[in-house]
């Protein structure tokens, strides 16, 4: 029993992917519009390889994976011995692919939602880290600022033809 989504091309180098690139082919149509498809017979199967190895069952099931009415993916089921696949037992089959698929695409969202939580995360660190940086800036800039004044001051007092000694002491004072 596997699950598998729509091939996209037969590369060759893997036997199963050619199967599933064969029946799917053959099924599709019918699957997309959320049809499930039987193959009763050995016989019957649409393709014949020897590159594709004899399955050992009697008879296969291709059942869509739907949510929302979309289909996203296929489940494929083998029986060993018998050719048919009862209602009963393919209502059941589909119930527990609607599962299957609404699991899957919840743990998709779920996983989806975390990667946008990190990001969201990374995010507020950069913008505090960005805050933090504004706010070192604006306390360095103050001290900086008033020591450029009072040496501004201080050149201007010594440019004076007799400097008062004691406010340049005081500036010097501050500026330390």
């Amino acid at each position: 029993h596997r699950m598998f989504g729509w091939p996209e091309k037969v590369d060759g180098t893997d036997a199963g992917s050619l199967l599933e690139e064969c029946l799917l082919t053959y099924a599709r149509p019918r699957l997309e519009q959320g049809e499930e498809v039987q193959i009763g017979d050995i016989t019957d199967r649409p393709i014949r390889s020897r590159a594709v190895p004899a399955l050992d069952s009697a008879s296969l099931l291709l059942l869509p994976l739907r949510v929302d009415d979309r289909v996203i993916g296929v489940l494929a089921l083998s029986h060993a011995f018998s050719p048919d696949w009862s209602a009963h037992v393919v209502g059941d089959l589909r119930t527990v692919g609607e599962i299957i698929a609404t699991a899957w695409v919840r743990m998709r969202t779920d996983a989806s939602m975390r990667r946008q939580l990190e990001t969201l995360a990374h995010v507020n660190r950069v913008a505090s880290l960005g805050e933090l940086a504004a706010s070192l800036a604006h306390e360095l800039n103050q001290p900086l600022a008033a020591i450029l004044s009072n040496a501004e001051a201080a050149q201007q007092l010594l440019a004076s033809p007799a400097p008062p000694l004691d406010e340049l002491r005081e500036i010097i004072d501050d500026v330390i």
